[in-house]
């Protein structure tokens, strides 16, 4: 009953089990296997930044003033919270993580500036909603980078 088009269609009980021999992990899904499992909330960091976004975004196409803000101050999201501890533990001498630190006081940033902006003229915040898409691509590029940079250092 529970299963849904995910990995397969739904079946009889009694075709699972013949189906569970056959099924084969897709190649894309391995991928995920060769992350050593410390590096695994470079995944998770990725997650909380697009929700962020997407909070931030609900809030500028929204007039309700009484919709809660996510967290403006850099230190404050857990991206930021991540980044002030287990990732500079873990990253600081890697140079990618300086862009990475950047990249999310740029989205930070942005995030503000458009927050001020919608004060003054929704319309106008809404105009420039691209410009904190482009913040968050660029900071998600910069968690990859990150991630390849890490891949290839010696164990």
């Amino acid at each position: 009953w529970g299963q849904g088009f995910g990995i397969a269609r739904p079946m009889p009980a009694a075709a699972l089990a013949n189906w569970i021999l056959e099924w084969k992990q897709p190649a894309e899904w391995r991928v995920a296997n060769r992350w050593p499992s410390g590096d695994l909330p470079l995944l998770t960091v990725e997650i909380d930044h697009v929700r962020w976004i997407r909070q931030l975004e609900t809030v500028l196409m929204s007039d309700d003033e009484t919709l809660p803000l996510p967290p403006t101050d850099p230190r404050d999201c857990r991206f930021g919270q991540w980044l002030r501890g287990d990732g500079r533990v873990r990253y600081s001498g890697i140079p990618a993580f300086e862009q990475v630190l950047e990249r999310h006081l740029d989205a930070h940033r942005c995030g503000q500036e458009l927050l001020t902006l919608r004060a003054e003229s929704p319309v106008a915040a809404r105009a420039r909603i691209s410009e904190l898409h482009r913040c968050r691509t660029r900071l998600l590029d910069s968690l990859h980078h990150l991630h390849r940079a890490v891949m290839h250092l010696p164990a």
